[in-house]
């Protein structure tokens, strides 16, 4: 957080806020007085969830399980300056060679219809996973 020096023994110190251990290393540790360490660690995490790595019938990203019919958040595809909400989407389908997704879109297009427009679009826009419930008829609820 920051550097000084001791007053009493004129030592060139640091005080630090350690939040976690860096992947793949051993929680224990020892640090011997005087040893630096850089990044590295930060950046084998991030490194870790940018990648995406293919699971048993679908994919693993951003610390994250993601299956053929999952419901999924997809980054829109933006010009420059612009800004859009996440789009919703149902997993249909991953292709591996063109490191894509086939997405099925859900929007409301009025009270009750909705669109289910499909559409191809590359692993990376990725951004999440939600959960879709039904509700289950005669509850009351009406739409409208």
């Amino acid at each position: 957080m920051y550097f000084f020096v001791d007053a009493v023994h004129g030592v060139k110190m640091s005080h630090v806020q350690w939040f976690i251990h860096a992947l793949g290393e051993d929680s224990a540790l020892k640090y011997e007085e005087g040893e630096f360490f850089g990044r590295c660690g930060l950046r084998a995490e991030q490194q870790a969830l940018a990648s995406v790595q293919q699971v048993h019938g679908g994919l693993f990203r951003s610390g994250e399980e993601f299956h053929i019919g999952d419901f999924a958040y997809i980054l829109p595809a933006l010009e420059a300056n612009e800004q859009h909400c996440l789009l919703l989407a149902q997993i249909l389908q991953v292709d591996w060679e063109c490191h894509c997704l086939h997405v099925r879109y859900w929007e409301r297009q009025g009270i009750a219809d909705t669109s289910t427009r499909t559409d191809t679009v590359d692993i990376a826009r990725l951004d999440g996973k939600f959960f879709v419930r039904a509700v289950p008829a005669g509850n009351g609820w009406s739409p409208g």
